[in-house]
């Protein structure tokens, strides 16, 4: 592999360990897309469905924090949500 192939290579897993990590600290990735967590911080105090592994869940967002978020369902159950295990998240 020519050096200008192995510096590619490097930066290019860089940016794949940046993306993962803020993924995983719910921050802003580095290509400016924004993060899961910016989005639903825009969405506190409305109606929000919220997919992860473990199912979907669909609530008012009462609260959006460092590392999970606070939703409040028609029940009335408050539930946590950490924010490494949300795929998709939307507002109605």
């Amino acid at each position: 592999m020519a050096n200008g192939e192995l510096s590619l290579t490097l930066q290019l897993l860089n940016l794949l360990l940046e993306i993962r990590l803020a993924k995983l600290n719910g921050s802003t990735p580095p290509n400016g897309t924004g993060s899961i967590r910016d989005l639903l911080l825009g969405l506190v105090g409305q109606t929000v469905t919220v997919t992860t592994p473990f199912g979907v869940i669909t609530g008012t967002l009462l609260s959006v924090l460092t590392d999970y978020i606070v939703i409040i369902e028609d029940t009335g159950s408050q539930v946590l949500v950490r924010l490494a295990e949300i795929e998709s998240a939307s507002g109605q």
